[in-house]
């Protein structure tokens, strides 16, 4: 059950005859997933689980479990805080929605200013803006900035997008919104 290398995750699932299934709709890294109805089964199988009742969520990673919980809930805080992801604070609510980081030399920059007319981008939100290089790279070193301007679009489960410029930008905005 354990997941195949570092850096990834298997489940295990046991959900009541009936259950409403799983949907995990957060950026994870999962290589298997494995479920079942059968509690007596699953027993008999993986004793050292010690599973009492269903539904139970068993999350494991390359060496041992990592969570046992009991409610769906638990499962998807936990692999909510764990995306690994320095810059999940950026992204969008909705699976709908796109959020973009601007790093720019001012905030007078034309493309910042476009994107905070909210009518004209309905599905663009938030923009976060910053004018400090040395900030962005310790705050979200995973992204890997290297110059200004920069500008990275986000959709629910991470990067979509990235150009060094503003009218690209908003071009890639333009051509999102008119296919919603």
């Amino acid at each position: 059950m354990l997941a195949s290398e570092e850096g990834f995750y298997s489940l295990f699932v046991l959900e009541p005859v009936g259950g409403s299934g799983l949907s995990l709709d957060i950026p994870v890294n999962l290589n298997r997933i494995e479920g079942t109805d059968d509690l007596e089964g699953t027993r008999e199988r993986y004793p050292e689980l010690e599973i009492k009742s269903a539904p139970t969520f068993v999350l494991f990673d390359h060496e041992k479990v990592v969570l046992k919980t009991e409610k769906y809930e638990e499962l998807i805080q936990f692999l909510q805080s764990d995306t690994g992801a320095s810059y999940k604070d950026l992204l969008p609510e909705s699976k709908e929605g796109l959020s973009v980081l601007a790093v720019l030399e001012s905030s007078d920059d034309n493309a910042f200013k476009e994107l905070s007319y909210e009518e004209k981008y309905p599905h663009v939100g938030p923009v976060t803006g910053y004018t400090d290089l040395e900030t962005v790279r310790r705050g979200y070193p995973d992204l890997n900035i290297e110059r200004i301007p920069t500008y990275i679009v986000f959709n629910y489960k991470g990067e979509v997008y990235r150009t060094h410029d503003s009218k690209d930008l908003v071009q890639f905005l333009k051509n999102r919104n008119s296919v919603k």
